[in-house]
């Protein structure tokens, strides 16, 4: 187990350099430029203005009024930042795959898809608690679950999921019929009773088109 451990280990830190650290990269810079505002501040108030968005006129408090000249500053710099932040990273995916290989381990006769999925889901519901009110956090572009696939399905909380997520934490009732009791981004706060039915398309329909003639 424990060479098998390491190779896991060794697959995954390697994939988040090879195939994600791009992203990681850009998330950061976004974010610094996006959402992380002004340090300044005086008597007259403190800056509201985020990098992207700093006026050249100078700082600017909430009512678009000049407080005091000058450019966007903060103590926040993403390249003294970014390879601590990607170390953590790489720290937290060996922990999951670590837990990942002693439950495949424990559990021989479960598929490592439905482990996969439980440890996935143990961990977005933990950090989606961190953040507070997750009904806040809706997208109509990304799912919100894997933040992978294009979402689809809506549920009655607001999330929509796409198809896969969908299918990894719901009940197939039919070849064409899914339900879900719970979101799986806040599964304490959501118990649906009866549960929610999605509808799916078969795997190999193609598109169906309604014609109303006359």
């Amino acid at each position: 187990m424990q060479a098998r451990s390491l190779i896991s280990l060794g697959t995954t830190v390697q994939l988040l350099d090879d195939a994600y650290f791009e992203f990681c990269h850009s998330a950061l810079k976004q974010f610094s430029d996006m959402y992380c505002p002004c340090s300044f501040e005086n008597h007259r108030g403190r800056c509201c203005n985020v990098r992207s968005g700093h006026s050249p006129k100078g700082h600017q408090n909430a009512n678009g009024r000049v407080i005091a000249p000058g450019s966007y500053e903060s103590d926040f710099q993403p390249e003294e930042f970014e390879g601590e932040w990607i170390q953590q990273i790489r720290g937290a995916l060996q922990e999951i795959q670590l837990a990942f290989t002693e439950k495949s381990h424990d559990q021989r006769d479960t598929p490592e898809a439905h482990i996969a999925s439980k440890l996935h889901l143990d961990q977005i519901n933990s950090f989606y608690r961190s953040l507070g009110n997750v009904g806040s956090f809706v997208s109509h572009e990304t799912c919100f679950s894997c933040l992978r696939e294009l979402p689809e399905h809506p549920l009655p909380c607001g999330h929509v999921l796409c198809l896969p997520c969908v299918q990894a934490y719901g009940q197939k009732v039919s070849s064409t019929l899914i339900e879900l009791s719970r979101c799986p981004l806040h599964l304490h706060e959501t118990v649906w009773q009866p549960a929610w039915q999605i509808k799916i398309k078969p795997p190999y329909a193609g598109v169906r088109i309604l014609c109303l003639d006359g």
